[in-house]
């Protein structure tokens, strides 16, 4: 895991319980150190919130460092095929929230 690799990074849907929750494993030690980066997850919704899905958001709340700026999002009545296009698009939207647009 390279941490500084990405400023950013778009997580769609993820299968937080993939490995026994490897990938939430994975951001409380990275956590550990002060990583300064954007996190977008995005779940689609409605449906039963897993523990998986419970224990990241968690972890973000409690231990993400100040200089990780994080959005979890349910993006309800969507499925795991439709959820991939409004999963980008608000994330790159929030991740470019603070750049002002030139008028033509």
């Amino acid at each position: 895991m390279s941490p500084t690799l990405f400023d950013a990074h778009v997580a769609v849907d993820p299968s937080l319980w993939w490995e026994d929750e490897l990938m939430t494993d994975r951001l409380e030690e990275l956590f550990k150190t002060d990583v300064s980066t954007y996190l977008y997850v995005s779940s689609r919704g409605p449906r039963e919130r897993d523990a998986g899905h419970e224990r990241f958001v968690k972890l973000l709340v409690e231990r993400a460092p100040k200089s990780t700026r994080w959005i979890y999002e349910v993006l309800d009545g969507e499925d795991h095929g439709s959820v991939v296009h409004r999963s980008v698009y608000r994330g790159l939207e929030q991740y470019f929230d603070h750049y002002p647009l030139e008028e033509p």
